[in-house]
């Protein structure tokens, strides 16, 4: 059940740094 809890921690923590990387890579790619 490790395997499953590290993937879900994984799941969130990955898609929440692609969301704040995504915006800020269009704002300094902007100007």
């Amino acid at each position: 059940m490790a395997d499953l809890e590290e993937s879900d921690q994984v799941t969130p923590y990955h898609v929440a740094e692609a969301l704040m990387f995504r915006p800020k890579r269009m704002a300094k790619s902007d100007p």
